[in-house]
This record gives structure tokens, sequence and C-alpha cells, in this order.
């Protein structure tokens, strides 16, 4: 399952939770909370009573990873099932992602700004820098790990408010990740390990404070200096991410992490399917005949034209008659390696039924020819110079992406990230009437 999840939506997860630890709301009192849980004080610098921290730092983090986990898988299910809706809802989410970021980044505090938002602006200072207070058994409690997961616990809940603008985009990764996948549970799953990525960022800080308190706190009084620049450096990773996300290009940055990606043994294929592979070239979109055309499920599949290398000119519409997968990827993406295996089964066993269109993000056919002969793969590819046919005419919001086309040119099913196996490709394959047996 983690496999499946794009390695950048991880590394953003885990160092979005290292961005929420140093928030201005809850750096400072780390070292009280953490003191406090285990019975000890802190006074210059120096641990007044004799209890370690590290385990109770430990309950403590335990417990505020449950909700945040579950809040992790929920959204997988409905990012899971958000069908046709899942590029508008990201959209959305990249400009109120860009919006809070801004007001991270302190551009909601200028003064002409200030003047048409000072209300907004004032209400999210109530949530982001306003002190919250955790009782959990009453002052006088004695210390357990019982409690420290408790109070854990109640930090994911009563917390969640000040950590909102970086929670906010990692579950928006979540809904992402999760896309249309048939199988919710698997949604569920991958929006939660993203969930506890970030959650790791937010916990490793945690229990190197509690294992070194008495030596850690000096550090935290001088980096509360440094607050207001952490703050705005983390709005400004906050607009980068939003920007990403609207323009689908987040998943673009895999390929500056293509080196940490593990190799992919080739492909074992029957010994009759062909050893070869066409690259075409995209032409542009064209006009869809029959109808209004639509990336969406129940829809005609926008057109597109397309040529070989000695002229020949095709055209998604010409293909009609026979049912086409269009899978949208690119040679730097580890989940599109994941999945390819899977997709070339199915065209060596229905290749005669199906036509399979793998389109590349706008790479050189050296590029792909490489990585196909890397993989044993032989698919057909258009290369989508430019990307035009994805973001004009599909909307893409990442990939790998892939449409499954019946025959009369009506998209019946759509996986926004990759298959996970064989069983759930069938799943879309029976759609047109097809399998493809394990």
């Amino acid at each position: 399952m983690i496999e499946d999840l794009s390695l950048i939506s991880l590394i953003v997860a885990f160092v979005g939770g290292i961005a929420s630890f140093v928030s201005p709301c809850v750096l400072p009192l780390v070292p009280i909370f953490l003191g406090h849980l285990s019975g000890v004080s802190v006074k210059d610098g120096q641990i007044q009573g004799g209890r370690t921290t590290f385990f109770h730092s430990v309950g403590f983090v335990i417990g505020f990873s449950v909700p945040f986990i579950i809040l992790g898988a929920t959204v997988g299910v409905l990012g899971g099932t958000a069908g046709g809706y899942g590029d508008l809802i990201a959209r959305i989410a990249g400009a109120l992602l860009m919006a809070v970021g801004l007001y991270m980044a302190g551009a909601f505090r200028l003064p002409i700004v200030r003047n048409v938002l000072g209300p907004v602006n004032d209400w999210l200072d109530g949530i982001y820098f306003r002190e919250r207070r955790i009782h959990v058994g009453g002052e006088d409690a004695p210390p357990s790990y019982w409690r420290s997961a408790l109070v854990g616990g109640a930090f994911g809940v009563g917390w969640t408010p000040c950590i909102t603008p970086l929670l906010g985009a990692i579950l928006t990764l979540a809904f992402n990740e999760a896309g249309s996948s048939l199988n919710a549970w698997g949604a569920a799953g991958e929006a939660a390990i993203l969930l506890a990525f970030y959650t790791a960022g937010l916990s490793i800080p945690f229990l190197i404070t509690g294992a070194a308190l008495g030596q850690i706190t000096p550090i935290f009084r001088k980096l509360n200096r440094y607050l207001p620049a952490i703050t705005v450096a983390s709005g400004i990773l906050m607009v980068l991410i939003g920007v990403l996300i609207f323009f689908n290009q987040l998943t673009k940055l895999n390929e500056y992490f293509s080196f940490l990606e593990p190799g992919q043994a080739p492909v074992e294929r029957p010994l009759d399917a062909s050893d070869t592979f066409v690259i075409y070239h995209s032409l542009g979109l064209a006009d869809t005949p029959g109808g209004e055309a639509e990336a969406v499920t129940g829809k005609l599949a926008p057109n597109f034209r397309f040529t070989s290398d000695d002229g020949e000119e095709f055209s998604l519409a010409e293909l009609r008659g026979q049912p086409v997968i269009v899978n949208f990827w690119a040679t730097w993406c580890g989940p599109c390696r994941a999945e390819m295996p899977d997709l070339q089964r199915v065209h060596d066993t229905l290749g005669d039924e199906l036509t399979l269109l793998a389109v590349d993000l706008d790479e050189t056919g050296e590029a792909v020819t490489a990585f196909f002969d890397e993989l044993g793969l032989a698919l057909n590819v258009v290369i989508d110079e430019g990307r035009v046919i994805a973001d004009q005419g599909y909307g893409l919001f990442g990939v790998p992406s892939t449409y499954v086309i019946d025959a009369d040119g009506v998209i019946v099913a759509t996986k926004i990230g990759p298959y996970a196996d064989l069983d759930e490709i069938n799943g879309h394959l029976e759609e047109i009437g097809l399998h493809v047996e394990e």
C-alpha cells in the first residue's frame, strides 16, 4: 500500500509534521507540557525532580497519533469516493492552501490587505496564536503513562485548530492520493499512511525532547526568538504546495527524487507477446464527434490526435468500435513503475480486444525507450508534447491516471493514482466486459 504513494507526498507530510511542532502555539509549551506530564519541572535549563520524561512522551505521542491517523483514513474514504469531482475539489483545496500560506507568511497584515480582510485576519489570529490549556485528571493527578496517552489524545483534538494550516495541507494530499479508488479500504489505508508520516514528523521532536528535556530546553528558548521567521517560512512552503496542487504539478517533483525509488524487475511476458512498441507524438486536441466531451465517468472521452514517425495520423475517436484504455504516466513517477507490469499483462492478454495507449507527459522518445527497455515493456506510447492532452483535455491532476473508455467512446471508469493490483484493474475491465485471468 505504501508503494502506491508518491515519494514527494510522503516527504511533504513528514516535513509538515516538523513544521507543526515548531509552530507558535506548540513549541513554546513543549518543555512545560512534558515536564508536567512526568512530574518534573524545568528551571534555568535544569530538571527539577528525578523522573524521566521519555516514556511519558512515548505515551503522549501514541495518544495524539490516533486521532490524526483516524482523521486521515476518513479523508481517504472521502477522496476514494469523490469520483469525477476530485480534480475540482483539489483545485479548491490548492487555492485554500495558498490563502492560508499567505496568512502564515504575514501577507494579511499588510495595510492594504488588512483594510479589506481585517476581521478574517483577527479570526485566524485567534485560532493560530491563542494559548490552549488541556486538563486531564486535575492539576494534582499523579503522573502515569495512561494519563500521558490521554493528554496526547486531547492534544490531537484540542490543538487541531492551531495546526490546521499545515494539517490541512497534509489532509489535502491524503485526499488527492486516495484518488478515485474502487477500494474504499485501500483509499483509507493510503491516506492513513500519509497522516502517519505527518505524525512521525510531529512525534520525533517530541521524543527527542522527552529524552533530553533538561539539555534541550535552553535551545527551545533560543528558538522562540525565531518563531516569526519559522512561521513565515512555513507559510511560504504552504503557498508553494498550494500552487503545485492547483496547477496539477505536485507529482512532477518526484522527478527530482527518482534516484530514491527502488528498481523494478523486468516484466515476465508470454512468449507470443510482441516485443516491439511504437512511439507516437501528439498533435493536440481535436473535436469530439457525437456530443459534449469531459474527462469524467459517463461522458465522451476528450478527443486528441497523434502521429507516427512516418507521418501517419490517428485520433482517439477513430478507435471507436473497440474499448480503449488511456493511461497517463511518466518515467520519473514511482507509482507508474509499480503498475506498469499489470498494464503490460492487460495489453499482452487483451491486445486483440482493446487498445491501450500509454500517454507520456512530455518526455523524449529516448527517455521512454530507455525506461521500457529497463522494465521489459512493450506498450504503444503517445508523447504528450507540451502536456496539452493532459492539462487542457483531461485536466490531469497527477500521474498515474487511467481512463477506461468503452467501444462508443464513453468513459466508464477512471483511476486517479496507481492500480493496487490486477484485481483492481479487472474491476474496471468488467465495465467493458473483459477480464484478465490471474
